[in-house]
């Protein structure tokens, strides 16, 4: 049964620390270098970033859909899981070296920024997302998805929302202060470091467009233990992790390890709430 929540704030324990309480950031810039900078290491991407809840998966495939356009699919992290449960799935991608892991994986894909992508009369049962939508333009994007869609289909808006043990937040935060690095990746709510006001928008511009109805937000709550260096190959996924030269990463990575290794096992436990904004497509 779906947790159904529409307050964030209801996620977390106080054994977490909710990321809108952390420092604030600013993302990166859509169509920024930095922003189609992920396949640098798309091979860490597909192993170290997160899937998504098991139940969010079965909320999409229960409900019949067995065409699936996938918008911004990276590596067919969400893909894989919706072909393991009999879905055909085409995947949108602007960055060729992360659709390559996606093809690997059995998704056919097509390499295109979905704001230029062209469906050429294709219709699809369900279009999804995860961990993208925001770097899609919200009015172009939707245009697409009500393009796509066949009469009643539906649209699936996935994003991991991370959270961490607010004694190992404390460590970390204290280590990117003391090198200077306090706003490093500060928008990426993966790391339990960013704000979560931006689905509010998402949602709202699904409710006031009037190609779609049945807008609702669901949330599954689950957990994912990483090793330090699990961890620290996690962080060179992220755009600005990746993008710091040498002589900065190195120091930084390294007293990331003594922190986690010295006064918390090794390890970063994280807890991620998979949450979904859907809606279907009016006609």
């Amino acid at each position: 049964m779906a947790a159904i929540m529409n307050d964030e704030q209801q996620l977390t324990s106080d054994a977490f620390l909710h990321p809108d309480v952390r420092v604030d950031g600013t993302s990166v810039t859509r169509g920024s270098e930095l922003a189609v900078s992920f396949g640098m290491n798309a091979e860490s991407y597909d192993q170290y970033r997160p899937g998504y809840a098991p139940e969010a998966i079965d909320f999409i495939t229960s409900r019949g859909h067995r065409l699936v356009l996938d918008v911004g699919c990276g590596t067919g992290i969400l893909g894989a899981q919706l072909l393991a449960h009999g879905c055909s799935v085409l995947g949108v991608e602007p960055d060729a070296r992360m659709a390559k892991a996606a093809i690997f994986k059995g998704l056919e894909v097509e390499v295109a920024s979905f704001e230029d992508w062209e469906p050429a009369g294709r219709k699809f049962d369900a279009v999804v997302s995860g961990q993208a939508w925001h770097w899609i333009d919200p009015s172009q994007g939707q245009m697409r998805l009500a393009e796509a869609l066949i009469p009643h289909g539906e649209v699936f808006l996935l994003w991991n929302i991370g959270s961490m043990s607010s004694s190992v937040a404390q460590a970390l935060d204290a280590v990117y202060r003391d090198h200077q690095q306090e706003h490093l990746d500060a928008f990426s709510v993966v790391l339990g470091r960013g704000e979560t006001a931006r689905f509010d928008e998402f949602q709202e511009l699904l409710r006031t467009d009037s190609a779609f109805g049945n807008i609702s937000r669901d949330t599954w709550v689950w957990h994912r233990e990483y090793s330090t260096d699990e961890w620290l190959s996690h962080l060179v996924t992220h755009p600005q992790h990746a993008a710091l030269d040498v002589s900065d990463r190195e120091p930084l990575f390294a007293a990331i390890r003594k922190a986690l290794e010295d006064n918390h096992a090794g390890k970063v436990k994280m807890k991620y709430t998979t949450l979904v904004i859907s809606a279907r497509a009016i006609a």
